[in-house]
């Protein structure tokens, strides 16, 4: 098992629908560039969402949360290990892109 984890959160100023939908956004994004990878939407209350993303295995690589207008993203695991050379810098990339005008909250 694989300790290896990377995180980017951001805190964007907007409701949680735009929230989403930008989260959104970024995920498909991410995906479109790995064919192997998928990604299912879940809502878990009215202000939660998550985004799974999986690889042609069924293991779960990452995640993308929206708490209220909180974004995380972050990938882990032996199968996320091996794609972090290329993953990390398209994380924060594509998270600066829609979030642009967002505080980072933190980064892991």
């Amino acid at each position: 098992m694989s300790d290896y984890r990377f995180k980017v959160v951001r805190q964007f100023a907007g409701t949680h629908d735009i929230a989403r939908d930008k989260s959104k956004h970024v995920v498909e994004q991410f995906v479109k560039t790995r064919v192997d990878f998928t990604f299912t939407e879940h809502v878990a209350g009215q202000e939660v969402t998550e985004f799974v993303i999986t690889n042609d295995k069924n293991v779960v690589i990452g995640k993308l949360f929206v708490l209220i207008n909180s974004v995380l993203f972050t990938v882990y695991g032996a199968a996320a290990a091996e794609e972090a050379w290329n993953m990390e810098a398209d994380m924060v990339d594509l998270m600066d892109q829609m979030f642009s005008t967002a505080g980072t909250a933190e980064k892991l």
